[in-house]
């Protein structure tokens, strides 16, 4: 989790799209990470993304790697959710 994170953390500050190949691609290792405790489906997916901006505990542990990676990994985890997810 944390590895995959400080990556997205990294394209982010680089100033890629949440809807970028690259940040997708590590958005489904995070999904596959999410998969180890619970199989969410698409729409699951990107309400755990939105708990990411909605609780501030999530908000500060994604604001620790980078300010503002809340909101993009929610983006980005919609993203994922919207193309590859089904409910």
């Amino acid at each position: 989790g944390k590895l995959i994170t400080a990556q997205v953390a990294q394209l982010f500050l680089a100033g890629n799209q949440a809807a970028d190949a690259s940040v997708q691609g590590l958005i489904a290792q995070h999904h596959a990470w999410v998969c180890n405790f619970w199989t969410p489906n698409a729409t699951a997916y990107a309400g755990l993304g939105e708990m990411y901006i909605n609780d501030e505990r999530f908000t500060a542990y994604y604001d620790d790697f980078a300010t503002g990676l809340a909101p993009f990994m929610s983006a980005a985890m919609a993203s994922y959710a919207a193309n590859n997810l089904t409910d």
